[in-house]
């Protein structure tokens, strides 16, 4: 999902938060208002932890958000629609235990909005 961004602009050029504004515009109802799409970002950035790094350009191999941040990020932009499916391989995997335990309650959550997981 992050490839999409950096075909339009270069990684180190893009925050989390423009980042999850840019894949919901792309990826949500086009009838959704953009205040709403707004409100979804924040939520979907609070779950999973990427409020302190909302700002905090994405960079690439060295610099910018860490890799646990990268992998979140990745399972915010999927969430941000609230599929009917989501397919995670081992997505606790790297992660510190209190990221992994945000992560699953999350991902709990989705499940209990109606998402396969």
């Amino acid at each position: 999902m992050i490839s999409a961004v950096n075909t339009i602009v270069g990684r180190s050029q893009v925050t989390v938060h423009e980042h999850l504004l840019f894949h919901a515009s792309l990826r949500m109802a086009p009838g959704v208002a953009p205040a709403q799409r707004a409100t979804r970002v924040e939520e979907v950035m609070s779950g999973l932890g990427l409020v302190k790094t909302r700002d905090t350009l994405i960079g690439g191999i060295g610099s910018g958000i860490s890799g646990g941040e990268r992998r979140r990020l990745s399972y915010a932009a999927e969430l941000l629609q609230n599929p009917s499916l989501l397919f995670l391989d081992e997505p606790t995997s790297g992660l510190d235990s209190s990221m992994a335990e945000m992560v699953v309650q999350t991902l709990r959550a989705a499940a209990d909005r109606g998402t396969t997981v």
